[in-house]
């Protein structure tokens, strides 16, 4: 090959150059091409377009969950600590939210076990952060008091609506606070059932941090453990593997966020993988020491599931399960049971939703949604059939601006939204009522 020197220096031969630009071309194409594939594969899971989409983390735990905020508890993982207050809510005596006007004016109202004066309807509200948002709003509201009343079962009585519900819950503790309060005494003409949401999206952040997916929130009770360990101390190798651990679920949630941050797919599908294998690590460690017993809050996987293993088909079927066991308690008792499948909006069988906020922080959700929902819509018509009062208002805000509806990009509803639901409620009480299928009254 020809050379030739200018000012001391051996410069290559144009052909050189020529074939560096050449391999640059084809690095070009081929990350062009991983990148297509990224966006594609992004676009088929989630069904957004990466570049156009939020790319915030997956956000913190709620203030009014963190501790000292909350407590736990021996049945149902955890409360808010009584005397809590928050935005237009105080706690009762056991730690579940009361509307703060409500108990300001009626101090004592909502406290549990609470024993039914003047032929007053108890409505009993159970689920998550929706089914609170909705019981504290139909006390403050009393739109479905105002729709009950209309029925003759109920016609001109107090109705009251007491909020068993609580921000992070997912079945069974739902079914347990049902199970509890009933032993406590507590009776109810009405019990709702709001959820969906959080049993899909828990179950398969659970499974996929190591976690079995039927436990409580991960992020909330378990996390809540390990920091009142890691604060208490500990020595020898067990504490060292203990730490171990922690590092890789805190590598893999520090991943996790960087990969909400990349300007490119490939980039945030490439951190994702890396926070994939720092929790895989996790739970490697985690299982070396269960035997152990190196932790009081055991949360790694207790059982052992097939290669083919469906997250979300389990969810379902266990959530179908506890639906008719909370029926089951409720007709025995009395109680009129019903199950609300609550709507989301990225659910995208119910509708386009354009988001509030373009930097939100619930994009990470649209997967499990999308994934989740039709397994729980899919059990419902068994549920209808073993004599399970259901009502699937997954589609109640499908032909209507969906932001009208919701208050935020997570889950939640505006007044008109849950005005909405109450009205759907309301509907599905009374032609319960008027086809015979109410229970005996207590």
């Amino acid at each position: 090959m020809k050379r030739r020197r200018q000012g001391g220096f051996e410069h290559e031969s144009p052909r050189l150059a020529v074939r560096l630009i050449g391999f640059a071309i084809m690095l070009g194409v081929t990350f062009a091409m991983l990148e297509a594939a990224s966006l594609g594969w992004i676009r088929w899971q989630r069904g957004i377009l990466y570049y156009t989409s939020e790319r915030a983390a997956t956000g913190d735990v709620p203030a009014a969950l963190q501790l000292p905020g909350a407590v736990f508890h021996p049945y149902l993982a955890f409360l808010h600590r009584v005397g809590r207050s928050g935005t237009g809510w105080v706690t009762n005596n056991v730690g579940f939210q009361v509307d703060a006007a409500l108990a300001a004016a009626e101090p004592g109202c909502c406290d549990y076990p609470l024993t039914p004066r003047d032929n007053a309807v108890l409505v009993g509200v159970f689920g998550g952060s929706v089914a609170t948002g909705f019981a504290l709003h139909e006390q403050a509201a009393k739109a479905l008091a105002r729709r009950l009343q209309a029925i003759d079962a109920y016609r001109d009585r107090p109705v009251r609506v007491l909020n068993f519900a609580m921000p992070g819950y997912r079945q069974p503790q739902q079914l347990i606070a049902l199970a509890y309060f009933q032993t406590l005494g507590q009776k109810l003409d009405i019990a709702l059932e709001i959820d969906g949401f959080n049993e899909i999206v828990t179950s398969q952040r659970n499974f996929q941090s190591g976690v079995e997916p039927s436990f409580p929130a991960d992020t909330l009770w378990g996390e809540w453990g390990r920091h009142l360990e890691r604060s208490g101390g500990g020595s020898g190798e067990a504490a060292a593997t203990a730490g171990l651990a922690g590092y890789y679920r805190f590598r893999a949630a520090r991943l996790n966020e960087e990969a909400q941050d990349c300007l490119l797919a490939s980039c945030h599908l490439a951190k994702r993988a890396l926070s994939r294998l720092a929790s895989w690590r996790a739970r490697q460690l985690d299982r070396g020491r269960k035997q152990t017993q190196a932790t009081l809050f055991p949360t790694a996987l207790r059982s052992k599931f097939p290669a083919e293993f469906d997250v979300f088909r389990y969810t379902a079927d266990q959530w179908r399960d506890t639906s008719l066991a909370m029926a089951a308690m409720a007709r025995q008792a009395g109680t009129l049971y019903l199950h609300v499948l609550q709507p989301n909006q990225w659910w995208r069988e119910s509708g386009s939703y354009r988001p509030i906020a373009e930097d939100h922080i619930y994009g990470w959700v649209v997967e499990l949604v999308n994934k989740g929902y039709p397994e729980l819509v899919a059990r419902m018509p068994a549920l209808r059939a073993a004599g399970v009062e259901v009502l699937d208002a997954t589609m109640l805000f499908k032909d209507q601006d969906l932001r009208a509806a919701y208050i935020d990009d997570c889950c939640h509803y505006t007044v008109a939204g849950n005005d909405q639901l109450s009205g759907a409620i309301a509907d599905a009480v009374a032609a319960i009522h008027a086809e015979g299928r109410a229970p005996a009254p207590r």
